[in-house]
């Protein structure tokens, strides 16, 4: 996840019980596949102990060396925010129980449940900031109100 909001850029399945800190380095080359960009700052929690990262400025929870300023202090209290999101992944994500079969299977179902929860952040964005353009998808997905032709689709009509 990003440092600044809930939305999920890299998510991985790997099979059987593997410890936190060797698990690091692919998830951080993964993300730098998928966005493109250079990943300068990982913060994680103590499971991820005697990670093989080096090229990667990587800190740990409650590290009190190498932490200066007091921006990079909120950051790292941001680390905090995440675990909720695994939880919600989890209960409402339907990643809790996975019915697909397989190792493949449990690809799928993570990659199906982070996307789930990315679409869901970017509804609520258009709900929020976009009221009228979400009555259209709304009122659209619905069947609700057929458009007439020459109508724009944000224009509102009243019933």
């Amino acid at each position: 996840m990003t440092n600044r909001s809930n939305f999920i850029v890299g998510g991985q399945s790997l099979p059987g019980k593997p410890y936190e800190g060797n698990t690091l380095r692919y998830v951080l080359s993964q993300t730098r596949r998928l966005t493109g960009s250079k990943i300068s700052e990982a913060f994680v929690d103590k499971g991820y102990r005697g990670h093989a990262e080096e090229t990667t400025t990587v800190y740990l929870s409650g590290q009190k060396r190498g932490v200066k300023t007091r921006s990079l202090r909120a950051r790292q209290k941001r680390r905090q925010a995440i675990e909720p999101i695994i939880g919600h992944l989890k209960s409402d994500g339907r990643m809790g129980r996975n019915y697909l079969q397989g190792i493949d299977g449990d690809a799928i179902n993570v990659l199906l449940c982070c996307a789930g929860h990315n679409l869901r952040l970017i509804l609520r964005h258009l709900r929020i900031f976009w009221p009228s353009i979400w009555q259209v998808l709304r009122s659209w997905l619905s069947g609700s109100r057929p458009m007439v032709s020459g109508q724009q689709p944000w224009a509102s009509t009243t019933r």
